[in-house]
């Protein structure tokens, strides 16, 4: 489990009980990838926060006030626990006053989702709640998003029309999405170079596949960042400069940067193994160095570099 860094404000929040969570774990990483690191709130990744006496009254903030769209996973465990009774206070109280608003989206700011059997006091049996259970989180996650554009149009996600620019109304929506992929893409890259260092150091193959198919999947995650990325900065008035990533963080060409990390730690062992195989004098051991420097170059080769 990775802890977040908290905003100051959410643009999805999930309400749900503790039974569904693995279910709804799923669908709020979906969601994270599609919206960015930060924007989306899922109780054990901000658990350094939520932890004290009153974590009852910083849960109904959440809901109530520090997000964009609250969505309440509907079972019958979450109508008989006092952390999901408190979260629905706020929710209901929001729907209340949403009820009175002019704005004619205000009560989209509420979506029931159905994650197991019974229903939720507050929950009309004319409410259309959407079974999930049949759906994948990715599924799920792009239902949630597309109710998350009917509040904010200029939240991204799947392709965008890159001839559509968005009104000054919205991009600061999109420079809240574009600074927490920026964050995602950083963890991202430090997690690659750890799984490098893993495959460098494994001492078996079973060790080393594993940390190479992780270090393939983190380089798949930065991909579809960069590619949200880019897709964000399409949407952008013209004149409308690039933002300037965080101090520390890595450029929008991540993937890239990543590369050249893993790039420099194969060398150094290519380095480490010809230097070793130029004092070796065992003819067993001057085998074994040779099949390491052979195995660094290709990886070398792989990552685009020269050997």
């Amino acid at each position: 489990m990775t802890l977040r860094q908290l905003p100051e404000r959410f643009l999805v929040s999930f309400s749900f009980a503790g039974e569904q969570r693995g279910l709804v774990r799923a669908i709020a990483e979906a969601t994270e990838l599609s919206l960015g690191e930060g924007a989306v709130f899922f109780d054990e990744w901000y658990e350094h926060w939520l932890a004290g006496a009153d974590a009852d009254l910083k849960l109904q903030d959440i809901y109530g006030a520090r997000s964009l769209l609250a969505v309440v996973c509907v079972a019958e465990r979450y109508s008989g626990k006092p952390w999901t009774m408190a979260e629905h206070e706020a929710i209901r109280a929001r729907l209340m006053q949403a009820r009175a608003s002019t704005d004619p989206h205000a009560r989209d700011a509420i979506l029931p989702i159905r994650v197991g059997d019974g229903e939720v006091p507050g929950v009309l049996f004319n409410s259309i709640v959407p079974d999930v259970r049949g759906r994948t989180a990715q599924q799920s996650a792009a239902m949630i998003v597309a109710r998350l554009r009917l509040l904010q149009p200029g939240v991204a996600s799947g392709p965008i029309n890159t001839a559509t620019r968005l009104t000054s109304g919205a991009t600061s929506c999109v420079s809240v999405q574009q600074q927490a992929l920026g964050k995602a893409l950083e963890a991202l890259a430090r997690q690659y170079e750890a799984a490098v260092l893993q495959s460098v150091n494994a001492v078996d193959a079973t060790t080393q596949v594993q940390a190479e198919r992780q270090g393939e999947e983190i380089v798949r995650r930065m991909r579809e960042i960069e590619r949200r990325l880019a897709e964000l900065q399409a949407t952008l008035p013209a004149d409308r400069p690039v933002p300037e990533p965080p101090t520390g963080s890595v450029p929008a060409t991540g993937v890239l940067a990543a590369a050249a990390a893993a790039l420099a730690i194969w060398r150094e062992k290519l380095a480490y193994f010809q230097e070793q195989e130029a004092h070796a004098s065992d003819a067993a051991q001057k085998f074994q160095l040779r099949k390491d420097i052979d195995e660094c170059r290709g990886k070398i080769l792989e990552l685009g570099g020269a050997a």
